[in-house]
């Protein structure tokens, strides 16, 4: 028996855009100045999407609709029926098959008449904004009206009319650099669909900032739109990661002005009052008390007017009348804090990764990475960095003292069933490389290649 690897087209993808990879924007080696920067930030920090394992987010490449229904599935958490995705051309050991199962089973996507999903077919920008307005459930209704302030209506094909007028009444189509268009029939990128999962993300009741670009009236970020109330920025102060009887926490926040507001602290006190101290800054304090006990607390802030209100944490936790502890559930993962190094929780110690080849060489994906304070982090000893790892590129093949070749396919090893579907996939036995099986046994196991007829 042979094996063939997976192509990172798919898997490359799926390890960063659809389960999420940590790594923050400003880790992205090619995102800095690109327009959806902000959205590919705020749902990386979140594990909602990520990069690839050379540090790149490929923000303008195409995406397929296997690869949207995977981070549909992530993003919104849905649960389906193992696999069963009621499409012929989607097999049980398909790698998006439980992903595609969960935004079939919820009413997402219903495929095509001939009862096919397409799982390899690039999504446009009308199929996708399809699918996120049912996620949105009948929280906006749509109107022939809301398309008005679009250019380009008439290009907005029939089938996808009304999901359109939906997504333009909830305000979540994202486009750069002219918002007045939808551009329905374009092929959407990685970044597109970061913007636009975003902002329907956000609309669904996510407590995410608040962002504009690319939306009607936006502009390059910040404030959000039609006067709902928003939240730029939470600040504490002082700056440590505890604080002991008698001190004081300062919070002051940037957001809509006119509002009311209280913040709570996990734990320790709710509904602490904020006041308004200039427009659209509000101030608060607490000063912790004996017998104050809570380590790593959330830090929550709560505005409303007479017509929304909004929830907000902040972007850092602290610890009242202790030092924060390390979470006793981390054994055995990947973490990080702000920097971009991951590191292998092993015997209470956390090891520096080397790179991204050693940790995918090592079986695992940045959609694995768990984001901590950096306090939080700090309580976990440093241990020994692990030692580098080779890596192979999905389209490699690779064998180890047995005889079944592999081929490498997102990062995973697919085994190639004979030498006549080695040699239709365009390899020859010249280029397999010998690995040891410490090596071989490093890289998950995939679905065997299907023979070739």
């Amino acid at each position: 028996m042979y094996t063939t690897p997976w192509k990172t087209v798919a898997g490359g993808l799926v390890a960063s855009l659809v389960f999420g990879a940590t790594a923050l924007a400003a880790d992205f080696n090619d995102v800095s100045g690109y327009w959806a920067e902000p959205y590919v930030s705020g749902l990386a920090d979140r594990n909602f999407i990520g990069g690839f394992p050379d540090g790149t987010f490929r923000p303008s490449a195409p995406i397929t609709r296997a690869q949207f229904a995977a981070i549909a599935a992530k993003a919104f958490n849905l649960q389906g029926s193992g696999g069963n995705a009621n499409f012929n051309d989607v097999t049980r050991n398909y790698w998006a098959a439980n992903a595609i199962a969960a935004v079939s089973d919820n009413g997402l996507v219903t495929g095509f008449p001939d009862g096919t999903f397409r799982p390899e077919e690039r999504i446009t920008r009308a199929q996708a904004l399809v699918i996120l307005t049912k996620a949105l459930g009948n929280r906006y209704k749509g109107s022939s009206q809301a398309l008005d302030k679009y250019n380009d209506v008439q290009a907005v094909p029939d089938w996808a009319r009304t999901s359109i007028e939906k997504a333009a009444d909830a305000g979540i189509i994202a486009n750069f650099p002219d918002p007045a268009v939808i551009a329905p029939n374009k092929l959407a990128s990685r970044g597109e669909v970061a913007a636009l999962m975003y902002q329907t993300l956000a609309r669904s009741g996510q407590n995410l900032p608040p962002l504009s670009i690319g939306l009607i009236g936006g502009g390059q970020g910040g404030a959000d739109r039609g006067g709902a109330l928003s939240i730029e920025r939470i600040a504490l102060s002082p700056n440590k990661p505890s604080l002991q009887p008698g001190e004081v926490l300062n919070i002051r926040v940037s957001a809509s002005p006119g509002a009311t507001g209280n913040f709570s602290i996990q734990g320790v006190a709710q509904s602490l009052p904020l006041q308004e101290t200039d427009s659209g800054v509000y101030e608060g304090n607490y000063t912790v008390k004996r017998g104050d006990q809570e380590n790593n607390a959330r830090i929550a802030v709560t505005l409303r007017n007479r017509n929304d209100s909004i929830t907000q944490e902040a972007d850092r936790r602290l610890s009242f009348g202790a030092a924060p502890t390390r979470p006793d559930f981390l054994e055995g993962k990947l973490v990080r804090g702000s920097s971009s190094t991951i590191y292998k929780v092993e015997n209470g110690r956390r090891r520096a990764i080397p790179n991204p080849q050693t940790l995918q060489a090592l079986g695992y994906s940045f959609d694995q990475v768990v984001k901590l304070p950096d306090n939080q982090l700090n309580t976990i000893p440093l241990g020994q960095p692990v030692p580098s790892q080779p890596f192979f590129a999905d389209g490699a093949l690779v064998r180890g003292s047995g005889p079944t070749i592999y081929q490498i396919e997102n990062g995973r090893r697919r085994a190639i069933p004979d030498p006549q579907t080695l040699q239709a996939l365009g390899y020859n036995f010249n280029q397999v490389k010998k690995i040891s099986d410490s090596q071989l046994n490093a890289i998950p196991l995939g679905a065997p290649v299907p023979p070739s007829r």
